[in-house]
């Protein structure tokens, strides 16, 4: 029987703009910076889609120094000059809305991985992998391969995959870091080679 296998197909490009403008949005402001922020409770990923606006800051190259319409609520909407797109921790140190466990991903663990003649990732001898996209924290992945990679006691290779685009690499037992697997990943490379 053959091992489990994921392979991580290139994903499609999107347009910021219309990924901002094709949301309805909450004001916060933080006081003490001035600064505006927005967020939606309404989206299946709320921690994917934070933004913020400097209206002091008339040279800002948020979207390359586009102009952003937010929609606020039903009925109002926001022309943010070169607004930025931010992230839930610091929303929250901003202005105390906490959306930091509120990030839409989806992960895979596996013992290796390999690439096919197509340059794509294979993610072999899947350990872990969600059956559907997940709300948590965006680093939710790394929690659940640092259990694999200490009950294994070697390195496993996480991928994780968010609205905003994804990432794949490996974890090591605790205590360890990657100078300490030279060998072990000279002999993964020889075992990867054979797939």
């Amino acid at each position: 029987m053959a091992a489990k296998r994921f392979i991580i197909h290139h994903q499609a490009m999107v347009s910021g703009q219309g990924e901002a403008e094709a949301r309805e949005y909450q004001v916060a402001v933080d006081h003490k910076r001035n600064v505006i922020w927005f967020y939606t409770l309404q989206d299946a990923d709320p921690g994917g889609h934070v933004y913020c606006h400097d209206p002091s800051d008339v040279n800002s190259q948020g979207f390359a120094g586009g102009t952003i319409i937010f929609k606020i609520g039903k009925t109002g909407i926001y022309h943010a000059k070169g607004p930025w797109h931010a992230n839930t921790e610091a929303l929250y140190k901003g202005t105390g809305v906490d959306l930091r466990d509120k990030h839409l991903t989806f992960v895979v663990v596996s013992k290796r991985r390999s690439y096919d003649d197509k340059h794509r990732c294979i993610m072999e001898d899947v350990l872990y992998m969600d059956e559907k996209p997940m709300l948590g924290l965006f680093d939710r992945g790394k929690g659940i391969a640092q259990k694999y990679a200490d009950g294994l006691k070697e390195p496993v290779c996480l991928y994780s995959e968010s609205g905003g685009g994804s990432s794949n690499g490996w974890e090591y037992p605790t205590g360890t870091e990657w100078k300490d697997w030279r060998d072990w990943f000279r002999q993964e490379e020889e075992i990867a080679s054979e797939f």
